[in-house]
């Protein structure tokens, strides 16, 4: 879809699965919250100002992944940072998401995944 319409077609088709409070209140229960949207160095990200949506692919590793940015009123006070931060591993036990150093440790105008 990406080579075929662009990356501005599929943002808009995956945000049909982006379901407001309930996706953000599932990413911050479960720690999807970055200070920068976690990306490799096959990946290519695409952001526009105008909209709260980046788009993040890889050709070479076949996924594709959309982030929304989350407003925090100036008022809200983030909870203590869990023990340990959730990670997804793959079969062979190695982290696929951005190394611990550069995970949130607070959620206040960052941005949560999808």
């Amino acid at each position: 879809m990406i080579d075929r319409n662009g990356p501005a077609v599929a943002r808009q088709f995956l945000q049909k699965w982006d379901y407001g409070e309930q996706t953000t209140d599932a990413a911050l229960t479960n720690g999807y919250v970055y200070d920068h949207i976690p990306a490799g160095t096959t990946d290519r990200t695409i952001e526009d100002a105008a909209s709260p949506y980046a788009l993040t692919y890889s050709r070479q590793f076949r996924y594709v992944s959309l982030l929304r940015r989350y407003p925090v009123a100036p008022e809200w006070e983030p909870a203590p940072a869990p023990a340990t931060t959730p990670a997804i591993r793959t079969r062979h036990g190695a982290d696929i998401w951005a190394p611990t150093r550069d995970r949130a440790t607070t959620m206040t105008g960052h941005t949560v995944a999808l």
